[in-house]
């Protein structure tokens, strides 16, 4: 007999630590035949909003993603799109600003649920919080991207408050002076020399980080230029490429092991890409660690260079997530 039942419920409504119960339960047993679909979509919603309010964006996607597949209607339901985008928004920030238009529509479908209006204002500001609190860390590009989202939302018909619009004008105000002095085409890349005497050191020296490709280099070179970011060499990972073929990427699909992959020359054919085409399209996808492609000239390379941006991009997307 399924553990999900309404005594569940009720022990869940009175301590969300039950809440670990009913997700192990969902994984390993799915919707039993005994419950309907609307029973099984109350309990899969219960557990979600209690791992959201924890900030627990793992457990919770994790959870609707099997509840999709148990039930595919329960993606009509405006809280599952809902948690699905906050899920996004903070775990994923990168894919937002890079999709203004689809975060824009998705916020305008929510707003047809009249009971859904005080959350989608309380969730825009502490986004705006988020972007605006990121700005010490990204990177030029992801800069210009933040302004050109902000400034969609500024000009979009969702109902703004004088706060949203008081902190967008400040995300305004810290991007445009740095990435506006040239075109955008233009932006000047600070040399490696510039970039080596200002490194910033990552916030968990217990991360680990993934190295996959054939090297240019001695492994003790790329030792010390990982020291520099406050990497512990003890916790790189190396996947030559003849070890590539046979690798299991999929093992690293929502896994807290490495805290970023650079991705150097591989075989053409892995193994285990599922409904993808290359190793790339998988690992840049959603669930994945952060990635970064070590490319020169349309050529993958793991020299010297590349590393420094591999782990410096690694170091900046990682602080910028214990920020959060």
């Amino acid at each position: 007999m399924s553990k999900l039942n309404a005594s569940f419920l009720k022990q869940l409504s009175i301590n969300p630590r039950y809440a670990l119960d009913g997700y192990q339960a969902i994984l390993l047993e799915g919707k039993s035949p005994s419950l309907s679909d609307a029973f099984f979509m109350d309990v899969v919603r219960h557990l979600t909003t209690i791992f959201l309010r924890f900030e627990d964006y793992i457990h919770s996607n994790n959870l609707l993603q099997v509840a999709k597949s148990e039930v595919p209607l329960i993606e009509n339901e405006p809280w599952y799109q809902y948690a699905s985008l906050t899920i996004l928004t903070y775990r994923l920030p990168r894919y937002i600003f890079q999709h203004p238009a689809w975060l824009i529509q998705k916020l305008e479908w929510l707003l047809h649920t009249p009971s859904f209006n005080p959350m989608i204002e309380a969730f825009l500001y502490r986004s705006f919080q988020q972007w605006l609190q990121l700005l010490d860390w990204v990177d030029t590009s992801t800069k210009l991207s933040i302004y050109g989202l902000v400034d969609k939302l500024s000009k979009s018909s969702l109902p703004l408050t004088p706060d949203h619009h008081a902190i967008l004008d400040q995300i305004k105000t810290q991007t445009l002076p740095r990435t506006l002095v040239s075109p955008p085409s233009k932006v000047v890349v600070q040399p490696t020399s510039v970039i080596q005497s200002t490194n910033p050191k990552i916030r968990d020296s217990k991360a680990s980080i993934l190295i996959v490709g054939d090297l240019v280099m001695k492994k003790d070179d790329v030792y010390g230029i990982a020291k520099d970011y406050g990497l512990d060499p003890k916790r790189l990972e190396f996947v030559a490429y003849h070890e590539a073929k046979h690798y299991s990427f999929r093992k690293l699909y929502y896994s807290n092991q490495f805290a970023g992959i650079i991705l150097g020359p591989i075989p053409h054919k892995v193994q285990d890409l599922g409904d993808e085409t290359s190793l790339v399209q998988v690992l840049k996808g959603e669930g994945y660690p952060f990635t970064y492609i070590a490319q020169t000239a349309n050529e993958l390379k793991l020299n010297k260079q590349q590393l420094k941006k591999g782990f410096l991009e690694i170091v900046l997307f990682n602080n910028s997530q214990s920020k959060n």
